[in-house]
């Protein structure tokens, strides 16, 4: 028997908030790519289980509206990042110091970094 959506949800976000702090505190590549690995698998489990707790609890004359809401709405976070990001001279300049340190790193440890 299938585990419940609810639980699966409840998993999901757990680990997907572990795997960002993760991230933020990954020292290595091996830690990075396993941090974001965990993400990606959090990410993947996430939306069936919230389909099927759609499918359970929404009346069918708006279940398509609303499923397809809650796909729209998972994935609108990223391009108003991007957007912001080069907008504002504070997003141009993290990302400017971000790919310095980064290869300024590569110099000094080759093998610390990937550029």
């Amino acid at each position: 028997m299938a585990p419940a959506p609810r639980r699966v949800l409840v998993l999901c976000l757990l680990l997907w908030s572990a795997s960002l702090a993760a991230t933020a505190c990954a020292n290595s590549l091996p830690a990075v790519l396993f941090s974001r690995a965990c993400f990606g698998l959090a990410s993947a489990c996430a939306m069936p289980a919230v389909s099927s707790m759609a499918s359970a609890w929404v009346p069918a004359a708006i279940k398509a509206s609303v499923i397809a809401f809650i796909y729209f709405c998972f994935n609108m976070g990223a391009p108003p990042a991007l957007v912001a990001q080069q907008l504002l001279p504070a997003g141009r300049l993290l990302v400017l110091l971000l790919w310095s340190a980064a290869c300024l790193q590569h110099i000094v440890r080759p093998r610390a970094c990937v550029c």
